[in-house]
């Protein structure tokens, strides 16, 4: 039987941090963070690997979002659209469809970006999984492409500068913080 990859990458040793290759399955004090890899398994709902229902994703941004417009069936919300992967599926890429009720609300990413999905759904998408926003999901999008005003102080001050959250707050953290320099400096090195 195939199982889910569960790896505890949320230990302080800073030498861990030295090879600046991304994890694979993240675990820190807010949230355990699915390698996108392992999205199948969320597709069948009655899954004994995963207790909760909408993962919880970091990842890099490889394609940009597109420009936000109407959905054409449903609440007719906004959307968006985006490709991301992982250090556990590159290259392949997953799509990642966001809806909100107002524009304003949808996240803009650049590829190199990195973008934190808190409680996404994922849905079957031509027998792939796809993450989707639904009513509890929130998301959080590290930009390099764009200029830095002012780095906050202390640790990851000029990362903390760069986090852009449009609509729900998502709770992130130190663990969350190595992660993203981690995926940024694994696109420099390995996927640009």
């Amino acid at each position: 039987a195939i199982s889910p990859t569960l790896i505890d990458a949320s230990s302080d040793d800073a030498d861990n941090d030295t090879l600046g290759e991304p994890s694979v399955g993240l675990s820190t004090p807010l949230a355990y963070y699915t390698p996108l890899k392992d999205l199948l398994y969320f597709l069948n709902r009655s899954s004994q690997f995963h207790s909760a229902a909408n993962p919880d994703v970091i990842a890099l941004v490889t394609s940009p979002t597109t420009p936000s417009e109407k959905a054409k069936k449903g609440p007719k919300h906004w959307f968006t659209t985006l490709q991301i992967t992982d250090a556990s599926s590159w290259p392949q890429t997953t799509t990642v469809q966001i809806f909100r009720a107002h524009q304003i609300a949808l996240p803009e990413a650049q590829v190199g970006d990195v973008i934190l999905l808190r409680a996404f759904a994922v849905k079957s998408l031509n027998r792939h999984p796809t993450l989707t926003s639904a009513d509890e999901s929130a998301w959080c999008v590290w930009r390099w492409g764009r200029p830095i005003w002012g780095a906050k102080r202390g640790a990851f001050g000029e990362l903390r500068a760069r986090e852009e959250t449009k609509g729900p707050a998502v709770e992130r953290g130190e663990g969350e913080w190595r992660e993203v320099e981690k995926l940024r400096k694994w696109y420099a090195a390995k996927v640009q």
